[in-house]
């Protein structure tokens, strides 16, 4: 029994998402936005939740890396976030970086620029 309880936890775990990234931001009607960046396992997509103070949406987005500029670029779906990681070539744990943000779910797909996003995966 603690075997099958202990596979059915790894098992659990091989599929669980953890942030990524986490960036808050204000538009200008005052809505409070915090985005979550999730990577996924085993897959180049990974998902990104938009709370808002009102709604909450969930994103399947690709990735892709630029290495001569530093930055990481997630987009689909409506959705684009690309995160610099200058002066890193790779995101360190407890950073915060500069990102641009634009949805067409928020503010009519109003542009968010030199927001705040931090790296939280260990």
């Amino acid at each position: 029994m603690k075997i099958l309880l202990l596979v059915f936890t790894l098992s659990a775990f091989a599929f669980a998402g953890f942030n990524d990234f986490e960036c808050e931001f204000n538009t200008r009607s005052g809505e409070r936005v915090m985005v979550e960046v999730e990577q996924s396992f085993g897959g180049g997509s990974s998902r990104i939740n938009v709370i808002t103070d009102s709604d909450r949406r969930d994103y399947w987005v690709s990735r892709r890396y630029n290495r001569g500029f530093n930055e990481i670029e997630y987009f689909g779906g409506g959705i684009r976030l690309e995160i610099d990681l200058w002066p890193d070539t790779v995101p360190r744990w407890g950073r915060t970086y500069r990102a641009d943000f634009n949805s067409w779910d928020i503010d009519n797909n109003v542009s968010y620029y030199n927001i705040n996003c931090r790296y939280t995966r260990i």
